[in-house]
C-alpha cells in the first residue's frame, strides 16, 4: 500500500479535513460574536452575567469549545507530520514555500 505511494495522499486528505474543521470553527466563532453583539450590544453589565442564562449562546460556546479542542491538536500533528515526513527541505517549488508559511 505504502510502496505504491498511496500513503502520501493521506496527508492531503488530513490537511483538507483539518482546514474544513478550522473553517467551521471560524464560522461558529463569527456567528457567536454577531449573536452576542446583537443580543447584548455594548452593555458592559450584561457581559458579566453567567453565559448559562443565555441558552443559545451557551450552545454556541460549547460547540466552539469542542471544535477548538479538536482543531488545535490536529493542526499541531499536521504541521509536525508534514515537516517530518513529507517536506524534503527543498523550496524550489512555490507550492512548498507557501505551505511552509
Amino acid at each position: 500500500y505504502a510502496s505504491r505511494g498511496v500513503a502520501q495522499y493521506l496527508y492531503i486528505y488530513w490537511t483538507l479535513w483539518v482546514h474544513t474543521a478550522c473553517t467551521i470553527l471560524m464560522i461558529i466563532k463569527t456567528v457567536s460574536t454577531i449573536k452576542i453583539y446583537r443580543k447584548i450590544g455594548t452593555d458592559n453589565t450584561e457581559l458579566f452575567k453567567p453565559l448559562t442564562t443565555h441558552h443559545p449562546l451557551w450552545n454556541l460556546y460549547i460547540s466552539q469549545s469542542i471544535i477548538l479542542q479538536t482543531c488545535i491538536p490536529a493542526i499541531a500533528m499536521l504541521v509536525f507530520n508534514y515537516w517530518a515526513f513529507v517536506f524534503d527541505g527543498d523550496y524550489a517549488s512555490d507550492v512548498h514555500a507557501m505551505n511552509a508559511l
